[in-house]
Formats: C-alpha cells, sequence, structure tokens
C-alpha cells in the first residue's frame, strides 16, 4: 500500500477502480473471519455487553444479512 520512498506515499494502484473493488471485495468475504479475530482481541478492553452488541449489529449470516 505504501512506497518505498515515504511512508505517508499509496501506491498508484490503490487510486485505481479495479483495485479498490478488488479491496473491497477481500474485505466483504474475509470480514466475519476477521471481524470474530478482532472482538476475540478485544475482549479484556471491552465489556461484554459492548462486543455482544457489535457480533449482533456486524455479523453477517448465511443469508447475507
Amino acid at each position: 500500500m505504501y512506497t518505498n520512498d515515504h511512508e505517508h506515499m499509496v501506491e498508484d494502484i490503490c487510486y485505481k477502480v479495479a483495485h479498490m473493488e478488488q479491496v473491497m471485495s477481500a474485505i466483504e468475504s474475509n470480514f466475519p473471519k476477521l471481524f470474530e479475530q478482532f472482538l476475540r482481541t478485544r475482549e479484556s478492553d471491552m465489556p461484554k455487553e459492548y462486543i455482544d452488541a457489535l457480533r449482533d449489529r456486524f455479523m453477517v449470516d448465511d443469508n447475507g444479512k
């Protein structure tokens, strides 16, 4: 994502629509697994009720809802 020249310089490909679509597709297909991993790593920092609320709000079921 970043170039070697400077940590804040983004690669040119990151501005291309096709690349953005690929990134979004990868996020969508991996979101449940990655979000659950995020929640597991944050369980000690957040109240259980908050974690449960996040799961209810953002987890996608098998029907895509």
